[in-house]
């Protein structure tokens, strides 16, 4: 039998055990506490997620070869693929058609843009444009000698085609632009970083370039991202900075979209890389998840939202919808609503694999993307 020391012991011993089960951490309120939590979090992401995916048909396109320069004519995506050849995608009719491959000249690499009606491409060895109408092609004249370079960019200004490449040439031009009404071409210094991994766009009246990897002297061997813009006038070669007051940190490989007004940047990573040896490289590298949006005419920045961005990615693809700018990574993306600083979550049912700021278009209403394979090619409709 108990006596009543015991009991009123055993009693003490419950009603401890009762009161931690209410109140201690890991007790079974707390428990329930975090599920409530996750499923609110669950709700809530659920609630913000937005758009849906759908597969493209891949009968008729072009083989997986890992490169692909992809534009958007108006109707059809044009995806090249180097020496492979290339296809014209129909979203409507969910149909591939080939391009004519027979007459394409030797182009290595390169950058490409749609313009004046043509695909142009320009790379190591030749540049050409391609007319999807007559299924022809044409090689483009090299008067100022820059076969050799690596072209960077092709930005659509107007009337013409900047195209930037590296290394300077022999008068240290970095830049050229291109009048496919004339056929003519004129070189054209564009302040920017001097190795690559730098955003450009068009403002409708200047050029920003913003970012990317540098090599400073005398130290050579010295590689790093920054975090220096530039603003060029096309028509009279002058150029200002960009205020560092409040802008994103150092970086390479971001996007930059053009809203009409601002420039929006995201993510990218930052590298620095020291020669410490013969063959000895101390290298810092990450992956970056914030941004800035910069206004050129106050040269101001403000900072973007991060609360449920998508995570760290560079070399993504970027556009602007008209309200909104879409980010696509890998299988991740996010839109962002600059007017209210909000972010949504896209849409991760079905979603294609691999997706980079080269193999994917935005039509005006879908963003396309193809990677040659079921798994890496989609349909996003916001």
């Amino acid at each position: 039998m108990l006596n009543g020391n015991r009991i009123a012991f055993i009693a003490m011993i419950l009603c401890l055990l009762s009161a931690s089960a209410l109140t201690l951490p890991g007790g079974c309120k707390r428990k329930e506490e975090k599920k409530q939590e996750h499923k609110d979090e669950a709700k809530y992401i659920a609630f913000n997620t937005q758009g849906e995916w759908n597969p493209i048909s891949l009968d008729g396109a072009p083989s997986p070869t890992g490169f692909f320069i992809c534009v958007w004519t108006g109707s059809h995506m044009i995806v090249w693929g180097g020496s492979d050849g290339g296809g014209l995608y129909d979203p409507v009719s969910d149909y591939w058609e080939p391009m004519n491959s027979s007459e394409m000249p030797v182009i290595h690499s390169g950058t490409g843009v749609w313009a004046f009606d043509r695909f142009y491409i320009f790379g190591i060895g030749n540049s050409a444009s391609y007319d999807p109408a007559s299924h022809t092609w044409e090689t483009l004249e090299d008067p100022l000698g820059i076969a050799d370079k690596t072209k960077d960019q092709a930005l659509l200004c107007d009337n013409a085609i900047l195209l930037t490449y590296r290394p300077c040439n022999t008068q240290g031009f970095n830049a050229c632009i291109y009048y496919p009404g004339n056929d003519s071409w004129t070189d054209v210094l564009i302040p920017r970083s001097n190795i690559g991994g730098y955003s450009i766009l068009w403002t409708g009246s200047e050029v920003i370039t913003w970012g990317g990897q540098y090599r400073s002297p005398p130290a050579i061997n010295d590689i790093k991202s920054c975090d220096t813009g530039y603003i060029s006038n096309l028509q009279t070669g002058e150029w200002r900075y960009t205020t560092n007051d409040g802008a994103p940190s150092a970086r390479s490989g971001h996007s930059a979209i053009w809203t009409g007004s601002r420039m929006i940047i995201w993510g990218g990573y930052y590298y620095h890389a020291i020669k410490c040896g013969a063959n000895e490289m101390d290298i810092v590298s990450y992956v970056l998840y914030d941004g800035g949006s910069y206004d050129p005419e106050t040269d101001t920045w403000e900072p973007v939202s991060r609360w449920l961005a998508p995570g760290p990615m560079s070399g993504h693809f970027a556009c602007w919808t008209g309200d909104a700018m879409i980010i696509l990574g890998g299988n991740t993306g996010g839109i962002y609503y600059p007017d209210e600083d909000r972010w949504t979550i896209t849409s991760s049912v079905n979603a294609p694999g691999g997706i980079t700021a080269y193999n994917a278009v935005w039509t005006g209403e879908k963003v396309i993307v193809f990677g040659g394979t079921p798994e890496t090619s989609g349909i996003f409709t916001p």
